[in-house]
């Protein structure tokens, strides 16, 4: 349903975005994938991630951020949340070509560890 919401908003997301969201809600590790973008660049991500899913709902772990952003928020709070990810996440992107790449890359690390 949140992916649907997105997808009718008229938020520019990229389609590997959603599906690069939806690939690590999916995993049980995150902290794999976390430390992983962290240690290759990509951390920027991670902080981005906590900014926004604070300003919607505040947890003090990281992986309590998951947990609601990616099985708690409602549509309203999801639109929210992506929002704010949307800008930061595209001027990375196109700052650095291969930060989607990394994060794949690490959500694949992690996948191993199911």
């Amino acid at each position: 349903m949140k992916a649907l919401v997105l997808l009718l908003c008229c938020l520019p997301l990229l389609y590997a975005d959603l599906e690069t969201h939806k690939q690590y809600c999916a995993l049980k590790r995150h902290d794999i994938m976390r430390a992983c973008a962290i240690e290759n660049r990509a951390g920027f991500a991670v902080e981005t991630f906590r900014n926004c899913a604070v300003q919607v709902k505040f947890h003090q772990t990281l992986d309590e951020l998951t947990e609601y952003v990616c099985k708690d928020t409602n549509s309203q709070e999801f639109m929210k949340f992506a929002a704010c990810m949307d800008p930061p996440l595209e001027a990375e992107n196109q700052t650095n070509p291969n930060f989607l790449d990394i994060l794949q890359k690490c959500i694949r690390k992690a996948e191993k560890f199911q």
